[in-house]
């Protein structure tokens, strides 16, 4: 009889130690405890998602790393003509631009300094909504004969983004995504109670090269729309830009682009430009890049636009 009990009592505590694994084990080697056998089968195995099973991950994503991000200053004041990215996000940031005009046989200069607010959230896998506000708009302006300055904030605007799954070129990764951003009108109080929409349909693209290298490329249209008394002024525009993104170390990455416009001056050429970034990352969820654009050819009169940013993941 008592042979019996300490069997049983071995059994009983043998099964207690598989169950109950070391605190000091690491994540990677603990293992989910097993599931009691009286719980139903749909719980003890729970279904798939009805919206599919995320790939394996894949060593060349361009969205694997957050660091090999494009970073593409606005050149539009309202910043509705930023970059789209491949990569959806749920995030915050908080971005300051500036932008400089100098023409010195004229004798004419302005300077703009903003400050964005952005949020965005994935309320599916592949569908991420947003919603952002210019917090501040400072502008100053000088000529030969006066000077003025201007303060206001606005737009607010929001934003969707959808991710159009993984494709491979060239034996490479490729991701692409689609996004519409909307400026909503009488938000923008450097216009007063003139009512201004401003919309910006994209689609863009990731193409991983290795896992510390990926390309990025995007198409976009600009249309805007201005409704003072008695009148209403539109302005179009198309353009297309790449970017490559390299991170040689975890602590450090470097991008550097190109930008082409035409439209929104008439029929020429606006911009040819280029850009280059830094990103570094603080821990695992945050992330501060520098970038700057310079204008090369074409009817853009900005000479510089640059931007500091600060992101935060959920």
């Amino acid at each position: 009889m008592r042979a019996t009990l300490a069997v049983l009592f071995l059994v009983a505590v043998s099964a207690t130690a598989r169950a109950q694994q070391p605190d000091w084990l690491p994540p990677e080697v603990r293992g989910k405890p097993a599931r009691p056998d009286w719980l139903p089968p749909e719980v003890r195995r729970p279904a798939s998602s009805p919206f599919g099973e995320p790939a394996a991950a894949d060593p060349d994503d361009p969205c694997r790393d957050p660091l090999l991000a494009p970073i593409a200053p606005a050149l539009r004041d309202s910043g509705f003509d930023r970059a789209a990215s491949a990569c959806l996000r749920a995030q915050w940031s908080a971005t300051a631009r500036g932008a400089a005009l100098i023409d010195t046989p004229d004798f004419y200069g302005t300077a703009a300094a903003s400050l964005f607010l952005d949020i965005s959230h994935l309320i599916l896998r592949d569908l991420e909504i947003s919603a952002g506000a210019r917090a501040v708009d400072a502008r100053f302006a000088q000529n030969a004969v006066i000077s003025d300055s201007e303060l206001g904030a606005g737009p607010v605007y929001l934003a969707a983004a959808g991710g159009l799954g993984v494709r491979h070129l060239g034996g490479h990764p490729l991701r692409l995504a689609w996004r519409l951003r909307l400026d909503l009108p009488w938000t923008d109080t450097t216009y007063g109670a003139t009512a201004v929409v401003a919309a910006a349909p994209q689609v863009a693209a990731a193409l991983g090269l290795t896992p510390r290298l990926a390309l990025h490329g995007r198409l976009a249209a600009l249309l805007w729309l201005v409704r003072p008394p008695d009148d209403v002024e539109t302005r179009r525009a198309l353009l297309g830009s790449s970017d490559l993104a390299f991170a040689p170390w975890r602590v450090l990455a470097v991008t550097a682009g190109a930008e082409a416009q035409t439209g929104w001056y008439g029929a020429g050429l606006d911009h040819l430009l280029v850009r280059a970034g830094l990103r570094v990352p603080f821990r695992c969820r945050a992330r501060l890049h520098l970038g700057a654009a310079f204008p090369l050819l074409g009817d853009e009169r900005t000479d510089v636009v640059g931007e500091l940013s600060f992101a935060h993941d959920w």
